[in-house]
Formats: C-alpha cells, sequence, structure tokens
C-alpha cells in the first residue's frame, strides 16, 4: 500500500546543513522514494512510500547524514497529522489572534515536566507557547524571525 508523506527537515540550509532540492529529491528517488517534491529551499519533502513512517525518516536520516556530514532530524508526517495537528492548536480559541502568526514545533519525544520547566527560563516578550505532547504550538505576534522561541531555543532548553 502506498502511503502520502512529508518529511519536515530541521536545521536544512541553515549554518553548514547545506544540500540543493534538486540533489535532495534525486537521493530520495534513488532510494525508492516516489513522486518526490521539495518546497523551495526548505528541505520539506513530499513523497509516497509503501514503508512506515519511522522506517522512511531513518532512512532519509541517513541519507541525509551521509550528504550533509552532520545529522538531521526528520519528522515524517502524513496528511490526517498535519490536519490534526492544525487543528489542536490551543491559540485559535483566541478569535483576535492572526493565523498567519501562528507557528509549530515538531519534537522527536514528549518533553519531561522539568524540562519544561526551562521554556518558562526564556524571555519571550509578547510571544507564547503551548506544549501538546511531542509539539510546541507558537504564537509570534511580532514575526517568527523575531522570535527568542526558535526551534535552536527550544531545543537548547529542552535537552
Amino acid at each position: 500500500m502506498k502511503y502520502n508523506y512529508i518529511a519536515l527537515l530541521r536545521a536544512v540550509n541553515v549554518g553548514k546543513t547545506w544540500i540543493k532540492m534538486a540533489d535532495l529529491r534525486q537521493m530520495l528517488a534513488a532510494e525508492g522514494f516516489q513522486t518526490v517534491e521539495t518546497y523551495i529551499q526548505s528541505g520539506n519533502v513530499l513523497f509516497a512510500s509503501n514503508d512506515a513512517k519511522s522506517q522512511c525518516s531513518r532512512v532519509i536520516a541517513e541519507l541525509l547524514e551521509k550528504a550533509c556530514g552532520t545529522p538531521v532530524r526528520v519528522f515524517v508526517k502524513n496528511a490526517k497529522e498535519l490536519a490534526e495537528v492544525a487543528a489542536g492548536n490551543p491559540f485559535l480559541d483566541e478569535p483576535s489572534i492572526d493565523p498567519s502568526t501562528l507557528h509549530v514545533t515538531f519534537l522527536q519525544e514528549k518533553p519531561k515536566r522539568p524540562t519544561l520547566a526551562k521554556l518558562a527560563e526564556i524571555h519571550a516578550r509578547d510571544d507564547r507557547y503551548a506544549a501538546v505532547g511531542d509539539i510546541i504550538y507558537l504564537h509570534c505576534p511580532n514575526g517568527y524571525g523575531r522570535t527568542k522561541i526558535s526551534n535552536m531555543a527550544l531545543e537548547k532548553a529542552l535537552e
């Protein structure tokens, strides 16, 4: 059975971890993934596969580590999961919030309560977050580019 997925790649094409999207598409197609498409230079990849998400994630992570020379976190999701993530955003309950200021960060695992306390130490100004399972929902009214609650800050706080 063929499944349609999206692979969300953490920290690709920022810093020292660069790969051309044409090379990424070719690399994944050579590994047997089908209908491989990338979204701009983001490292996000749409593809089809007969394999389970966990298998796809592992294979893509291994390929990227070889190609980039550094580990890359890979989150593979299907359309139903993404729809549930979007619908579950707790900030949607606030009618005054502009949806374009809402963002999501996926984590490898659900953080523990003591670890979550470290997030409170980030001086976030107007930005807010909500941890729900292995997802961090963000509201960044001044733009994600200005937030102190970036993926890097989240990962550092949650180590």
